[in-house]
């Protein structure tokens, strides 16, 4: 991907973010009702977006009201949802809903690198 494509999708992608919601460019933010398991992918999957330098958001709730999403990839335009113990519905739900593409990574059975990678 070319720097000018990148620089594109990260400004168009904070177009899609309601910054009043206190979400910073890449600053991981977690809430007291996760699971270890959630927080703890949520980390190591950011860990890896930082080290290669990637722009992303924890917990950034979108403009147009449709969610909250756990980390967005802005250079990709991609939303990562980490299901611990969310049903399909819901998640299902929010792939159509989200504005951007969605992965979904299971917090029990994954493997960091591959879903950096994959973007």
């Amino acid at each position: 991907m070319t720097r000018f494509r990148i620089e594109h999708n990260r400004m168009d992608t904070s177009r899609e973010l309601a910054f009043e919601t206190a979400s910073k460019k890449n600053c991981l933010r977690w809430g007291t009702n996760e699971t270890w398991a959630h927080a703890n992918a949520k980390w190591l999957i950011c860990f890896g977006l930082k080290r290669l330098g990637y722009e992303f958001y924890t917990e950034a709730v979108f403009k147009n009201g449709s969610g909250r999403a756990d980390i967005i990839v802005a250079d990709t335009m991609t939303c990562i949802e980490i299901a611990d113990s969310e049903e399909l519905p819901s998640l299902k739900a929010k792939q159509e809903r989200y504005p951007l593409d969605v992965i979904f990574v299971d917090a029990n059975d994954f493997e960091p690198d591959d879903v950096v990678n994959s973007l």
